[in-house]
């Protein structure tokens, strides 16, 4: 029981930041397969979505310090 002593506030640290990741990077990869018109996003559009999922997320962890 130990093991888990302050999983919780860890946990509603870490929450907030993961949901703006999956849902930032399935809004950029959707918007992407919509401007290119294609059924499927290929790896290019992948990667293009991951980048921009990764500078959202870094804004995020920078106001998740500034607190």
């Amino acid at each position: 029981m130990v093991f888990w002593k302050g999983n919780l506030v860890n946990i509603l640290r870490t929450d907030p930041f993961k949901a703006v990741n999956f849902c930032a990077f399935d809004t950029y990869r959707k918007q992407i397969r919509r401007l290119t018109g294609n059924e499927e996003a290929t790896n290019t559009e992948r990667f293009i979505a991951s980048a921009a999922t990764g500078m959202t997320a870094t804004v995020t962890y920078i106001q998740s310090n500034l607190r």
